[in-house]
């Protein structure tokens, strides 16, 4: 992480250094206090919405104090890191306006909304992304 951090810091362009999908409060405190991070994703999304809300709240002041930009996820979609073949199945678990305002109040810098996008592979239909949304 130090080497990485210090590759950044001598790179010729602007380099941030990312801890992405923390999902232990403990370790992003640890990150926050011990390592050279520009930004942590605080991922609380394996809670349900109101307990998402509130960690990510916590997080995020705790990382703001210490210079720490942050990035939260309201929620999950389900499979995938493996691909999805249809991902118009997955309406339920898609960002709403109500929830990016919700996670906007935390103080987040960053959101990753789901708006029909995966890890990993699409499937054979392909990305069926909702821009609109």
């Amino acid at each position: 992480m130090r080497a990485a951090a210090d590759a950044a810091a001598r790179a010729a362009v602007p380099v941030a250094v990312h801890l992405d999908h923390a999902t232990d409060e403990a370790l992003i405190r640890a990150a926050a206090d011990e390592l050279p991070f520009d930004s942590i994703m605080v991922d609380m999304s394996h809670y349900e919405m109101e307990e998402n809300l509130a960690r990510t709240r916590e997080l995020v002041e705790y990382c703001h104090e210490r210079g720490i930009a942050t990035e939260a996820e309201p929620g999950r979609i389900v499979g995938g890191v493996d691909g999805v073949l249809d991902t118009g199945v997955l309406e339920g678990r898609m960002t709403t306006a109500e929830e990016v305002e919700r996670f906007v109040e935390t103080g987040v810098d960053f959101l990753a909304p789901s708006f029909g996008n995966v890890h990993g592979e699409y499937g054979p239909l392909g990305p069926r992304l909702d821009f609109e949304r």
